[in-house]
């Protein structure tokens, strides 16, 4: 009998696969949302740090981040 597949969402995700998982993003344009998520307070709290070369991103803050930017985009 083949193996039972489950797709699960990481919850926290490294900069470098988000293009993975948001296709058509790419990977500078990943880095700099994750950039500018970590330098906004209010958002601050959904990215990680835990190396010099190491950026982890909350999945859910980086999409709730995400529609920040969309409904702020021309104000």
């Amino acid at each position: 009998m083949p193996e039972k597949v489950i797709y699960v969402r990481p919850e926290w995700i490294k900069v470098q696969d988000l293009p993975k998982v948001f296709v058509g993003v790419g990977k500078q344009t990943c880095e700099r949302f994750a950039r500018l998520m970590y330098d906004n307070d209010d958002f601050s709290d959904g990215v990680m740090k835990p190396t010099t070369k190491l950026t982890l991103v909350e999945y859910d803050r980086f999409v709730e981040f995400l529609k920040y930017m969309d409904d702020t985009k021309f104000k």
